[in-house]
């Protein structure tokens, strides 16, 4: 029952995120307790199991857990759902969108189920966080199709700058500056997704 209380808590954390207070909150939900920490919110039940079993190293933890749980959602699971969903749309498979949505919910909600456990065995063993083969593998794993569908992408946009050449040459000439512009200037994935949404229905409209 402990542990279903700081699941369903932990879905909330995003909602109630401050500069002052961050994941602060829900730990004084569930503990009666102020002290807070900034860590990746879907991680929030692995920094659960560091204030129960190693509250005086906190800090250090959550900076830990929140640098290789940014890589995991920000850095490359989310990416991977945005460009999937986009390369649905271009194809016009709207049917198949909850697809990528119903991965992600599953991954990060697994990780919100065992990461107390997770978290709590780890410490009370002494050993470093992240180190198995399934977080390792996961991680290179999602990298390699990251690339995949990226490059998928720039194809495809491509393909639609020489088809649509003879049509509307203003739209083909913005579309690969913004293309540069983003391999220049290292735009996040998200944003480079929303200008080909954006893109997209100016070309069907």
């Amino acid at each position: 029952m402990a542990n279903l209380k700081r699941i369903l808590l932990s879905m909330f954390i995003q909602a109630v995120i401050t500069r002052e207070y961050m994941q602060g909150f829900i730990y004084n939900m569930l503990n009666g307790d102020l002290s807070y920490v900034n860590t990746n919110p879907y991680f929030t039940t692995m920094m659960l199991g560091v204030f129960d079993i190693s509250p005086g190293k906190k800090d250090v933890y959550a900076s830990f857990i929140a640098t290789f749980g940014d890589n995991f959602i920000w850095n490359h699971l989310r990416p991977i759902v945005l460009i999937t969903a986009l390369l649905l749309m271009l194809n016009g498979l709207y049917s198949y969108l909850p697809i990528p949505l119903l991965i992600y919910i599953v991954i990060v909600n697994t990780i919100r189920i065992y990461g107390y456990k997770y978290s709590v065995v780890k410490l009370n063993a002494g050993e470093i966080f992240f180190t198995e083969f399934y977080w390792q593998g996961m991680l290179r794993l999602m990298r390699l199709i990251k690339f995949i569908l990226l490059g998928s992408l720039f194809a495809y946009v491509l393909y639609l700058f020489l088809f649509y050449l003879k049509i509307n040459i203003y739209y083909v000439i913005i579309s690969i500056l913004i293309i540069l512009l983003y391999i220049v200037k290292r735009w996040n994935v998200e944003f480079f997704v929303i200008i080909m949404i954006i893109l997209l229905n100016i070309r069907i409209l």
